[in-house]
């Protein structure tokens, strides 16, 4: 991308300018403040060029649009106008320098700000901003010189300034970028404590029964979810849950679809009953389009039997040590959130002294390898039958350890949870 030049005509005023242009930088680059910035570039540029004002237009390519930040008595507002209009606009478009003694002359100038201001817009000179690869990066526009009219060497200092100006406004907006990317890390650090913070910090001390569970996030947060929860008599309701989205939003929902789910649990001996409660005030309270697959048991410790439903979750995996055997609990349930009024199924199985009960998210059965390949069942079903006599904490870190073991580094785009 190449803009036309001009060259000085007057070698003193080339010297002139030259003095002026090495303190303006200085002044210019002393701040990495944006809204500075351009205030100082818009200064200097009338002060030099002897004009009545002028203004610094960037350039929004994505939203089609020249911005710049102005001074409204002690605020600062920002402005934005269409790139395709006005001189600024225009220059913006064409990337030639714009230099007329009366902007009235021309087809594309917008008089409405003069007649809104009581302004009288006569000489204009607009030129394009050009960045070290060669893109337009925004339109500077200097109006009404206050002696004679703008001339070739005029426009030669403006792009000399706007030289050293492109780079203190880039410096300015990765300065700015920084600190938003530094503290958005930051808040999600503490998202992450937060979110981890709800997830159980321990598994149930139950006589007979042994319990394990991990939950690794695909991001810094995620909407994957595990629960224990407590109820009556003996009996603890497990909770194996995958939110639809990731991310942030997905963070947010979890934490809403958890604590729905222990408010619904309490005193309620029906699985299929806790999810239709849970469905109906989640259908209720949420906007967004996310969902949430969901498993839930009711284990009975006592009684040793598993009652259970499913909001369109993965079918748990039940594993017998001693005979080797193995089979999915499926049972077909639409996930909560898609609808309100869904009526969910119910059954129950009786648990043997041996069995294992694996309850896990996709992110484990579908995380790649460099090959694009899938974990699978098979591999998970082969951990069990290799460590599967081995406490509960070992199965589920064996398993997160098989899993990063098939992937070789590759990494994974969902969230894996495993109980």
């Amino acid at each position: 991308m190449s803009v036309e030049r001009k060259i000085y005509t007057d070698p003193l005023k080339r010297i002139e300018q030259l003095e002026s242009l090495a303190s303006a930088s200085k002044i210019i680059n002393s701040s990495l403040d944006l809204a500075e910035i351009l205030s100082r570039i818009m200064n200097l540029t009338t002060e030099l060029l002897d004009a009545d004002r002028s203004t610094l237009y960037l350039i929004d390519k994505e939203k089609g649009e020249l911005w710049s930040i102005v001074a409204q008595g002690l605020d600062q507002i920002e402005i934005r106008l269409p790139l395709n209009q006005g001189i600024a606009g225009h220059v913006a478009t064409n990337l030639k320098t714009l230099n007329v003694k009366d902007a009235y002359e021309l087809p594309f100038f917008n008089r409405e700000f003069d007649k809104k201001s009581n302004y009288r817009t006569k000489s204009v000179l607009c030129i394009p901003m050009i960045n070290k690869e060669d893109k337009a990066v925004g339109v500077m526009q200097v109006l009404n010189k206050k002696h004679g009219d703008f001339i070739p060497d005029d426009e030669e200092f403006l792009y000399a300034l706007s030289d050293h100006a492109v780079i203190a406004i880039e410096n300015a907006i990765m300065h700015k970028d920084l600190i938003a990317k530094k503290k958005l890390e930051e808040e999600l650090l503490i998202a992450h404590k937060i979110q981890k913070s709800i997830l159980p910090d321990t598994v149930p001390s139950v006589t007979g029964y042994d319990f394990g569970a991990i939950n690794v996030s695909a991001k810094i947060v995620g909407g994957d979810f595990y629960d224990f929860i407590p109820l009556h008599a003996g009996k603890w309701g497990l909770v194996m849950a995958d939110v639809s989205d990731k991310g942030m939003p997905a963070a947010i929902f979890m934490a809403v679809c958890r604590t729905v789910m222990r408010a619904v649990a309490k005193d309620n001996d029906s699985a299929a009953e806790v999810l239709r409660m849970a469905n109906a005030l989640i259908s209720e309270i949420h906007t967004s389009n996310m969902f949430v697959t969901l498993f839930y048991g009711i284990l009975d410790t006592k009684e040793r039997r598993l009652v259970y439903s499913n909001a369109g979750h993965n079918p748990p995996l039940l594993y017998n040590v001693n005979r080797g055997e193995y089979r999915y609990i499926e049972m077909e349930g639409t996930a909560i959130g898609v609808m309100d009024g869904i009526e969910f199924e119910e059954d129950s199985i009786d648990m043997q002294k041996d069995d294992l009960l694996v309850l896990y998210t996709d992110g484990i059965t579908e995380a790649i390898n460099p090959q694009e390949d899938e974990f699978g069942l098979d591999r998970m079903i082969d951990v069990l039958k290799n460590k599967g006599r081995n406490p509960a904490r070992d199965i589920v870190e064996n398993i997160e350890k098989a899993v990063d073991t098939f992937a070789s580094g590759q990494p994974q785009f969902d969230d894996m949870t495993l109980m």
